[in-house]
C-alpha cells in the first residue's frame, strides 16, 4: 500500500473516530437533559403532594398572601427545586361558587388550582393541577352497629354496560364486639371496616377486606336546623298536618309532626318538617326533605332517575315492597337508628351521631357519589308565597291537591338569572377538614 492510500485511510479513521465522540457526547448532553427534565417533573409533583397533605391539615392555606411551599429531594443537583405560590395558585375549597385564579383560570367551587413548578440546573417542569376533597367513601356508615338479615347486597354502581357490582365499603363505629352482624346470603362487595366485632353468618360474603378492631371512621354532623326557612329568612309554604297525596315545588315547611296520608312527590322542593313525618304510599321526584323527627316512609319509594337529599334527626324508616320495585336514588342522614326493608338504595347512607343500631333487611344499597350534591334545574316553575296563580305563569304549575301548598307560579329561571340552578345540599360542607384530597385534572405544560 503506497503512502497516498495510507494517508487517505488514516483521514478516513480520523474521521469516523470524530463523528463517534461527537455522537457519544451528544448522546451524553440529550440523556443529562432528559435526566434533569425528569427531576424538575418529580420536583414539581412532590411540591403538589407537599400541598395536598398541607391542605387538608389546614383548609386556609393559600389565603394569605405570600403562602407558598419549597421542596427539594435528597439527590440531585445543587438549587434544584419544586415549588408552590399562591398567585397563581388558587385555594377555593370554602367557595360556594367558581372564581377566577390571578392568572384568570376559573377555579370551581370547592376546589383548588395548584400551579407548580420544578427546576433542575437549566430543565424546568411546570404542571397545573386542579384538585378538591374526596367523595364520602362509604356505601354505609353508622356511628351504631350494623345488622344485615336476608339476601342483602351492599356495592357500588356497575360501570356502563356491566352488571358485576364495583367495590362498596361499609363501616361501623361500634366499639360492640357485634359491631357489624352478616347475616346469611349478605353481600359486601368492598371493605367492611369496624371499630368493634364483625360476626358473618356462614353464607355471608366480603369480597374486600374485613377489618375488625379497627380505627373510627369520620362522619359528617350537619346543622338540621339550618335548613330550617325561619332561621334563613326564605318566604316559604306554611302546609298542613295532615294531608292526602301531596305534590310539592318550592320551599315549604310544616310546624309540627306531618303525615301524608298518600304519596309525596317532589318538584325540586325544600320542606323542612318540624316534627316527625310519615308518609305512607312513598316518596318520589326530586329534592331535599329535612325532618327534625323521626321519618317513616312506606308502601314503596319509587325514585327512577331523580334525586333526593333526606336529613333526619330522629330514625329514619324506608319500608319496600321488594328491590325490584321499590327504589330511591339520594343520600340518607340520620342522626338515629336507620331502617332499610326490601328496597334498593342507590346513594350514601350516614347514620351519625347516635349508637341506635342500623338494620338492613332484604334491601340492596349501592353506591353513587353524585348523590353528595344536589343541584336542581332552574328551567322549571317554582310555588311562591301569595294568592294562587292567575294563568300567567311562565310554565304551566305541575299537578298539586286540593289541601296543598297555595301560591303564584313563577319560573324558576326567574329566581335564578345565571341558569345555573340552585345547590340545596353539598356533602362536602360537612366533611372533616382531614378528608383526603383528589385530582380532578392534572396538566403538564411542555
Amino acid at each position: 500500500m503506497g503512502l497516498p492510500s495510507v494517508l487517505a485511510l488514516a483521514c478516513l479513521l480520523a474521521s469516523i473516530v470524530f463523528v463517534l465522540l461527537a455522537t457519544t457526547l451528544s448522546s451524553h448532553g440529550l440523556v443529562n437533559r432528559l435526566e434533569q427534565k425528569t427531576r424538575a417533573r418529580l420536583l414539581a409533583e412532590a411540591a403538589v403532594q407537599r400541598c395536598l397533605l398541607k391542605l387538608r391539615t389546614n383548609p386556609e392555606f393559600g389565603l394569605q398572601p405570600g403562602d407558598g411551599l419549597t421542596v427539594t429531594l435528597p439527590g440531585n443537583p445543587e438549587g434544584a427545586q419544586g415549588e408552590i405560590h399562591f398567585e397563581p395558585s388558587c385555594n377555593n375549597l370554602a367557595g360556594a361558587e367558581a372564581r377566577p385564579s390571578a392568572n384568570g383560570l376559573s377555579v370551581p367551587a370547592h376546589c383548588a388550582l395548584l400551579i407548580a413548578s420544578g427546576r433542575s440546573r437549566s430543565q424546568l417542569s411546570r404542571l397545573q393541577v386542579l384538585v378538591r376533597r374526596s367523595e364520602f367513601p362509604y356505601v354505609l356508615a353508622s356511628q351504631g352497629p350494623v345488622v344485615s338479615a336476608g339476601a342483602t347486597r351492599v356495592g357500588s354502581l356497575p360501570e356502563a354496560g356491566q352488571s358485576q357490582l364495583q367495590p362498596g365499603h361499609l363501616a361501623s363505629n361500634s366499639g360492640l364486639e357485634q359491631a357489624v352482624e352478616l347475616g346469611p346470603d349478605s353481600f359486601v362487595s368492598g371493605d367492611l371496616r369496624a371499630v368493634g366485632g364483625v360476626v358473618l353468618a356462614p353464607q355471608a360474603t366480603v369480597a374486600g377486606q374485613t377489618l375488625a378492631h379497627s380505627s373510627q371512621v369520620q362522619l359528617p354532623k350537619i346543622d338540621l336546623r339550618g335548613y330550617d326557612p325561619l332561621q334563613t329568612g326564605t318566604p316559604f309554604q306554611d302546609l298542613p298536618v295532615l294531608t292526602g297525596d301531596q305534590s310539592l315545588a318550592g320551599t315549604c315547611r310544616c310546624s309540627t309532626d306531618m303525615t301524608v296520608q298518600g304519596h309525596l312527590e317532589l318538584h325540586g322542593a325544600s320542606l323542612f318538617v318540624d316534627g316527625d313525618l310519615t308518609v305512607s304510599r312513598g316518596i318520589s321526584g326530586a329534592g331535599l326533605l329535612v325532618v327534625m323527627g323521626r321519618t317513616q316512609v312506606a308502601q314503596g319509594i319509587q325514585i327512577e332517575g331523580d334525586q333526593a337529599v333526606l336529613l333526619s334527626r330522629g330514625t329514619v324508616s324506608l319500608t319496600g315492597s321488594g328491590v325490584k320495585s321499590s327504589q330511591f336514588h339520594g343520600l340518607v342522614y340520620t342522626e338515629g337508628g336507620f331502617l332499610a326493608q326490601q328496597v334498593s338504595i342507590t346513594g350514601t347512607f350516614i347514620a351519625s351521631g347516635s349508637d341506635a343500631p342500623t338494620r338492613i333487611q332484604d334491601s340492596q344499597l349501592l353506591y353513587d357519589p353524585g348523590v353528595t350534591h344536589l343541584e336542581l334545574d332552574a328551567s322549571g316553575s317554582v310555588l311562591m308565597p301569595g294568592s294562587p296563580g292567575n294563568g300567567k305563569a311562565a310554565k304551566a304549575p305541575v299537578r298539586t291537591s286540593t289541601r296543598s301548598a297555595r301560591g303564584a307560579w313563577v319560573s324558576a329561571a326567574s329566581l335564578y338569572p345565571d341558569d345555573s340552578g340552585r345547590e340545596l345540599f353539598n356533602l362536602n360542607d360537612f366533611l372533616s377538614q382531614g378528608q383526603p384530597m383528589e385530582v380532578v385534572s392534572w396538566r403538564e405544560d411542555p
